[in-house]
C-alpha cells in the first residue's frame, strides 16, 4: 500500500507504460464523471466514492498483500530463534531462514507483486484527476469552498515548506492545509497498523521511527498538490487500513512456535513420552516425574522445536 502521492507525478514523464495508463486513464474518468453525474454531484463525495470504487476493484490485491504480511508477522518468533541460535553467522541464519520460508511456502517477496500490479492503476487516477482540473477549480467539499475558505486566516509568508498562504483551500484545486493534516493523522495510524513487526531491535527503531516521520513529511509535501488529488488519497488510506484490520485480525496458517524449556533446549522432546508431563531431566537423562530415561532427538534447524523421541523403559 502507497502512502507516497508523489509517486503518481512520475506519469507526467514518458515511460513504456505511457498509452497503458492514459487508457486506464480514460475509464477512470469515464467512472468519476458518471459518480459525480448520478450519485454524488459534488467532486469532493465523488472523489471519496470513486477511492471506495478504487479498494473494491482492486480487493484481491490487497487480500493476498495482507495474507503475505499476515505471514511474515506469524513467522517472526522462528526467526528469532534462529537469530539466537545462529547470532554469530548471518549467512548461516539467511540460509535456515530460506529454508523456513520453503517448509511453511511461504514468499518473502509476496507482498511486493501486488504493490507492483497497483501503480499503474494509481498513475492513471493521479492522471484522470489532473484532467479534471478545470471542474475542481469550482467544486468544493465541506469547509473547502465555503464560508470559512472565504475568510480563510493567511500564514505568513516566512514559513518554510510551503506552509505560507490561506490555511482553508477556496476550491477543489487549490492546497488545503486542514484536509492534508487529515491525510498525514490517517497515515500515522496506518503505519502502526500495517508495519511488519520485526524481531531486530534495530529494524523496530528505524520502524518506530519511520511511522513519525512519513506522516510529518507527507504533511509537507501534500501543500503542494491540489485538496481534490488529497481527498482521494485520505479516502483511498482509510479504506485500505479498514480493509486490512478487518483482514489481518483472522489466524494465520503457521502456528505459534512449541514452548521452550530447558529440555528442549538440551536437545530433548517437549513432554515426556511416557507420562506425557512436561520433560524435567534428572540425573542420567531420566523424567523427574516417573523415571523413563529419555534419550535426544535430533534438533531441528529451523527454528522449530525437536519432534520425535526414544524412550528407554525404566530398569526394574
Amino acid at each position: 500500500m502507497f502512502h507516497i502521492p508523489l509517486l503518481a507525478a512520475l506519469v507526467a514523464f514518458d515511460n513504456p507504460f505511457t498509452s497503458l495508463i492514459g487508457g486506464i486513464a480514460d475509464y477512470i474518468s469515464i467512472v468519476l464523471d458518471f459518480i459525480n453525474s448520478h450519485i454524488t454531484h459534488n467532486y469532493g463525495w465523488s472523489m471519496l466514492l470513486l477511492a471506495l470504487v478504487a479498494t473494491l476493484v482492486m480487493l484481491p490485491l490487497y487480500l493476498q498483500q495482507f495474507r503475505s504480511v499476515k505471514e511474515m508477522q506469524a513467522i517472526q518468533p522462528y526467526i528469532k530463534r534462529l537469530q539466537d541460535k545462529y547470532k554469530d553467522d548471518r549467512q548461516k541464519i539467511a540460509e535456515e531462514q530460506m529454508k523456513l520460508f520453503k517448509e511453511h511456502n511461504i514468499n518473502p517477496f509476496g507482498g511486493c507483486l501486488p504493490t507492483l500490479i497497483q501503480l499503474p492503476i494509481f498513475f492513471a487516477i493521479y492522471q484522470a484527476i489532473q484532467r479534471h482540473s478545470v471542474q475542481f477549480s469550482h467544486a468544493g467539499w465541506m469547509w473547502i469552498g465555503g464560508p470559512m475558505s472565504v475568510h480563510s486566516p493567511q500564514l505568513p509568508a516566512w514559513l518554510p515548506g510551503g506552509l505560507s498562504g490561506a490555511i482553508f483551500a477556496a476550491n477543489l484545486s487549490q492546497p488545503d492545509k486542514v484536509l492534508t493534516l487529515f491525510y498525514a493523522i490517517s497515515m500515522f495510524f496506518s503505519f502502526q497498523m500495517t508495519t511488519t513487526v520485526s524481531t531486530d531491535p534495530q529494524q523496530q527503531q528505524q520502524q518506530r521511527l519511520m511511522s513519525y516521520m512519513m506522516p510529518v513529511m507527507m504533511f509537507f509535501i501534500g501543500q503542494h498538490f491540489i485538496s481534490g488529488f488529497v481527498l482521494y488519497w485520505l479516502g483511498l488510506n482509510i479504506f485500505s487500513t479498514t480493509l486490512r484490520f478487518w483482514a489481518m485480525r483472522g489466524p494465520s496458517k503457521i502456528p505459534a512456535p512449541p514452548q521452550e524449556t530447558p529440555a528442549t533446549l538440551a536437545g530433548y522432546p517437549l513432554h515426556c513420552p511416557n507420562c506425557k508431563a512436561l520433560l524435567t531431566i534428572a540425573k542420567g537423562s531420566k523424567c523427574t516425574a516417573c523415571g523413563v530415561k529419555v534419550k535426544k532427538v535430533a534438533p531441528a534447524t529451523n527454528g522449530k522445536l525437536a519432534s520425535g523421541t526414544a524412550v528407554t523403559p525404566p530398569t526394574k
